[in-house]
């Protein structure tokens, strides 16, 4: 009998007791469906009900049968504003939200109501980008002070004398107009940073096969609950963590990235509801006043649906915005479900277990041929053979691997140790990586799970934020339990078949070739020290980067007996669309302490040495407030390289002196991401010869092996030169901790000297004459101190509302004379003769700049 609108569905018999096969309620087991088609809730165990009876005191001698239970409360989940979406809810209702898959009862946790978000920020996630501050372009003559300071400590004193030559020349010529020229430019593209758009055109110019050379990895901890890391179970736990992350992204509900000074203004509710009825205009400056930095979030935009295309000469970056379905890839096969409808409602996660599932079955062998080797290519030769994918008519394939979500790999390798994980998370055997994705999303038999990402459309800053939401997401509030089991009815997968001629096959079989012999050649080496950790060189008023990169000076010269170039990247994501600078760690601070602690052991006094450590460290943190502040010299010098290379004009003579060849020629190429959700991570050499430095810096070793905060220092050094040359270095990185090590304990005279002056004071303070406490005098106006309290705090928040309004009105004003400027500027030039114009881009003519450089 089919149920009417308003009546009370049927009483069901008393169930069966639950059968303990899987642990889980039969309804749990079933697809997600709609309220109208949804089963009913099964009804609880009569010991269930009996104790909730006894709890409301309704049992007295238990003689009344029990009333049945209430059916449960739905739990309304607010829908994704996407489009029609609010329209639809309005129209037909709000859908249950699914419940975590395996449990009983509730849901995945009370802070996380409504399954489809990691969580809703009170400030939009875009709020700030309007009003960022413009990363700024150096002082021409600053550039070539700090290029000049970095070329210092690398030549001897001949070769210091034409480079300072060479670049004073610059500076006082050439240099000044192509520096016009770049500020005319930047004039001109407020929507934008200086270093953007070259910067995309150096990686995506590129030619290099990406793995290996610019592709990093990140491998995170494993769940705190051993069951959680069984490889199905994480792999789902995850998948729907990101897509929570998607869905929060999309719908301006993930945090800002804001740096706070003060971290008490990121918990308070106050602050929060103040920037947010800031308009976006001056949002940024709302949060200066309490001494809060938004960040760039710009890159976010291609964190999902993204995927770098080869083209011949330069690579584009597609990106799809309404694609849903997920890449997965087995064993070499490549396979797609959706994974978001059209409103952006995330699968049930006994569907996504069941998809999986169902993949692993399927693909049980290798391919004939693994397709995904060609990713492995060069970029030109990859191009071209995607070409010809695309006329065997596989362009519908390739479309739904550049528009997927993501890609998630389940491998079947179990790594044993910390370089096989190394091995496997940075290239792994090439058959089951599509490296052109964003991202992917590794996970191996034994549940370790990591990201491998592409560089060219983002820094480590987009991918360290959603790796750490993903992970705490994972963790805290997992989607599905160890005892779940999948969907009994789910749509089958989509596995992509292409079409392959004797071409294509050729190709493949020389690209695992070539792979192979370039892994076999690529070594790792890992290092641990466990002296001391990073609270220990603060607590000596210390910079721990500084010390590290101090370590791996000394180990350079121990290994080469000369200082070589090194690298270390610094983010500008504090400017509009800000990418990274580069903080030079070879100083004549460092060599100048490195000569000290090597030939010339012995020769100089215990304070003596300290002292040069202490200079090393205040000379790296200069140079690392200069390179998040944009002013460092690596930039500058590119992007003016850059202008001159698209006018076309003659290349100055500071970019062909062999220093600045040789600077540029990274032999130390050094990085760093701490979190808690990260196990280690690491990147290629960025020159043949060079080596990749990744490390990780935490508080303290104590010891105990199972928690994260136990190493100190971890490095791990990727090279592709030959594996005794490493083990040398980090030989040499060991001793050269040690050393410093001895000389960064604190002093005893020190001590004492402290501990006189501290007990001298408190001695000071025990023999001061008592008060008695009714001699103390009443301070006056006391009460109207008290009354007038919230009058005061009333006014100053009506001074900073007024203070935000005169912002405003200023950047209202300023844009509306800018506006009539440009309109003025573009009259004259309209009536002046088009050779004092600029070209198509923006750029001022070749022409009328050799001109003036003749003229010069």
């Amino acid at each position: 009998m089919r149920e009417t609108q308003g009546t009370r569905p049927p009483q069901r018999s008393p169930a069966p007791p639950l059968q303990k096969s899987n642990g889980l309620s039969r309804s749990l087991a079933l697809p997600w469906l709609p309220p109208e088609r949804a089963p009913p809730h099964p009804p609880r165990p009569f010991a269930a009900i009996l104790r909730s009876a006894c709890r409301r005191g309704s049992v007295g001698a238990c003689s009344a049968p029990p009333a049945p239970p209430p059916p449960q409360r739905d739990m309304h989940r607010a829908r994704p504003r996407w489009g029609a979406a609010a329209l639809w809810s309005s129209a037909a209702g709000s859908r249950r939200y699914w419940r975590t898959v395996g449990q009983l009862e509730g849901i995945v946790s009370e802070q996380d109501t409504d399954h489809h978000f990691v969580h809703r920020s009170t400030i939009p996630t875009m709020h700030f980008q309007p009003s960022l501050p413009r990363l700024p372009i150096p002082k021409l003559e600053d550039t070539i002070n700090r290029y000049l300071a970095a070329q210092k400590p690398l030549l001897n004193e001949e070769e210091y004398r034409n480079t300072e030559k060479i670049a004073r020349k610059f500076e006082a010529g050439e240099g000044r107009f192509i520096h016009r020229d770049l500020l005319e430019h930047d004039r001109l593209n407020k929507h934008t940073s200086y270093i953007a758009g070259p910067w995309y055109d150096m990686y995506l110019s590129a030619r290099d096969p990406i793995v290996l050379n610019y592709n990093p990895f990140i491998t995170l901890n494993p769940d705190p609950k051993p069951e959680y890391n069984r490889q199905i179970v994480r792999a789902t736990n995850l998948v729907v963590s990101s897509l929570k992350f998607l869905n929060s992204l999309k719908n301006n509900y993930l945090r800002p990235d804001i740096y706070y000074v003060n971290r008490k203004w990121g918990q308070s509710k106050v602050f929060k509801h103040f920037i947010r009825i800031l308009p976006p205009s001056i949002s940024w400056y709302g949060a200066y006043l309490v001494n809060a930095y938004p960040l760039d979030m710009s890159q976010y935009k291609s964190l999902f649906n993204s995927t770098r295309i080869p083209n011949l000469s330069k690579d584009a970056l597609f990106t799809s915005e309404f694609a849903r379905h997920l890449l997965v890839m087995r064993n070499g096969h490549l396979y797609v479900f959706e994974v978001l409808d059209a409103f952006g409602n995330i699968l049930h996660p006994s569907e996504i277990l069941a998809h999986l599932t169902q993949i692993i079955h399927d693909a049980d062998r290798l391919p004939k041929f693994e397709l995904c080797y060609l990713t492995t290519e060069d970029r030109n030769t990859w191009a071209t053979l995607r070409q010809e994918l695309v006329q065997k008519g596989n362009e519908e394939n390739l479309k739904k691997i550049d528009s997927a979500v993501f890609c998630l790999c389940l491998d079947r390798a179990s790594p044993q140790n910390e370089l096989e994980l190394t091995h496997c998370f940075l290239h792994g055997y090439g058959f089951n990586r599509w490296f052109d994705k964003s991202f992917s999303l590794i996970v191996t038999s034994d549940g370790t799970a990591g990201i491998n990402f592409e560089h060219s459309w983002g820094d480590g800053i987009a991918i360290l934020r959603f790796i750490n939401e993903v992970y705490r997401d994972s963790t805290e509030h997992p989607a599905l339990v160890p005892q779940a089991s999948p969907a009994l009815f789910v749509t089958s997968c989509d596995k992509l078949e292409f079409n392959m001629d004797h071409t294509i096959t050729s190709a493949i079989s020389a690209a695992r070739q070539k792979f192979d012999q370039k892994r076999g050649m690529f070594c790792v080496r890992t290092l641990k020290y466990k002296k001391f950790g990073k609270q220990y060189l603060i607590n000596q008023n210390l910079s721990p980067d500084a010390v590290f990169q101090l370590a791996c000076q000394m180990a350079v010269y121990h290994q080469y007996g000369k200082l070589l170039p090194s690298y270390e990247a610094c983010s500008t994501a504090a400017f509009k669309h800000g990418r990274t600078e580069t903080i030079r760690p070879t100083s004549v601070y460092t060599k100048k302490c490195t000569v000290a602690f090597i030939d010339q052991r012995g020769k100089h006094s215990t304070e003596d040495m300290r002292n040069m450590i202490d200079e090393c460290s205040k000379y790296h943190r200069r140079l690392q407030l200069e390179a998040t502040l944009g002013q460092g010299f690596d930039r500058h010098l590119f992007a003016l390289k850059y202008l001159v290379q698209r006018r076309g004009g003659r290349m100055p003579d500071i970019y062909n002196d062999p220093a600045y060849k040789n600077i540029n020629h990274i032999i130390i190429s050094t990085s760093t991401l701490g979190s808690e959700a990260i196990n280690h991570g690491g990147f290629g050499p960025v020159v043949p010869d060079g080596f990749g430095v990744g490390y990780n810096m935490f508080e303290d070793w104590d010891g105990n092996r199972t928690v994260q905060e136990s190493r100190s220092v971890v490095v791990r050094v990727f090279s592709s030169a030959h594996a005794v040359m490493i083990r040398h270095g980090l030989a040499h990185l060991s001793r050269s901790s040690k050393s410093i090590a001895k000389f960064v304990q604190p002093h005893l005279i020190q001590k004492l000297a402290e501990l006189h002056w501290v007990s001298h004071g408190l001695f000071q303070k025990l023999n001061a004459p008592k008060q008695p406490l009714y001699k103390l005098k009443e301070k006056s106006m006391f009460l109207y101190d008290v009354l007038s309290y919230p009058t005061k705090t009333a006014l100053t928040g009506v001074m900073c509302i007024s203070y935000a309004a005169l912002i405003y009105l200023a950047d209202v004003i300023n844009q509306a004379l800018e506006r009539i400027i440009s309109i003025i500027e573009t009259e004259k030039s309209s009536r002046e003769s088009s050779s004092d114009g600029l070209d198509a881009d923006g750029f001022p003519r070749v022409k009328e700049t050799a001109n003036r450089g003749q003229g010069q």
